[in-house]
């Protein structure tokens, strides 16, 4: 070889060790990226479904004697307290038997409320967003048939003319939360319930009571997916039983943001 073709193969070396650090630094980088961007949780949707009555089975059944029912489109839904997860603060689960049996139905609505703490006359209003979004995670189970520990509200609103005597006293020994707001007494109760995915109601056709607004319902996950046999343990099926719905005029009314002094 000449010493012309050594100096310019001494060129060529000189310049790849000055581009290899480089190389390897953006590889490096790219599995960086690649690696800090990957998502380790598996998302998706369960169930979705549009809710349009709310009552209490005909009959009762075993393990729902205190639930509540509700009829979609798709499927129905028995929602029980949950025994797991409970209001602290009245160190009972949800009364939701003694709720139906003992409150002003047509007062009584159920919701995903949200406190927005403004008391002015003119924001008062209540912001209606008109479904139910429920979200599964790992510590927020769906189990066969199940969703776990879901919070809902009962909101009791009723023109204060017409509140009757020792009404408000009864509602606050249930552990509703009582205020004043404008013309009327508001009452808030919150809980957590386990919802169970049903068959179709079998009466569904002879509904006395439904929704004034039908209600979209809506499931997701988002779940580790390290574990295969976890996420496929998230599948939810109905629950094969079936019944009639004896419905009642408690309205759905999805998540709601209010203006309160009172956390709901």
């Amino acid at each position: 070889m000449t010493i012309k073709g050594i100096n310019k193969m001494k060129k060529y070396l000189l310049g790849t060790m000055f581009l290899l650090p480089v190389f390897i630094s953006g590889c490096a980088t790219m599995l960086l990226n690649e690696h800090t961007f990957e998502s380790k949780t598996e998302q998706g949707i369960l169930l979705e479904d549009t809710l349009i009555a709310v009552g209490t089975p005909s009959k009762p059944i075993r393990g729902y004697e205190d639930a509540l029912a509700i009829a979609g489109d798709k499927y129905s839904y028995l929602v029980k307290p949950s025994i797991k997860y409970f209001d602290k603060t009245i160190q009972n689960p949800l009364p939701i038997k003694s709720i139906l049996n003992e409150v002003d139905l047509a007062y009584l609505s159920v919701g995903q409320y949200k406190q927005t703490r403004s008391l002015s006359e003119d924001t008062a209003e209540m912001s209606l967003f008109p479904s139910f979004d429920l979200l599964v995670t790992n510590t927020k189970r769906a189990m066969n048939h199940t969703i776990e520990a879901t919070e809902i509200t009962f909101m009791y609103l009723k023109q204060s003319n017409l509140v009757k005597m020792g009404e408000i006293e009864r509602l606050q020994s249930l552990g509703f939360k009582c205020e004043a707001y404008k013309k009327y007494q508001r009452c808030f109760q919150k809980g957590f319930v386990d919802i169970t995915v049903t068959k179709p109601v079998a009466n569904k056709e002879q509904l006395q009571h439904l929704l004034k607004t039908p209600i979209p319902l809506n499931v997701r996950y988002s779940i580790d997916k390290v574990n295969p046999k976890m996420v496929a343990s998230y599948a939810l099926t109905p629950f094969t039983i079936a019944f009639d719905i004896v419905t009642s005029p408690i309205q759905l009314v999805g998540y709601l943001a209010l203006a309160s002094a009172l956390s709901p």
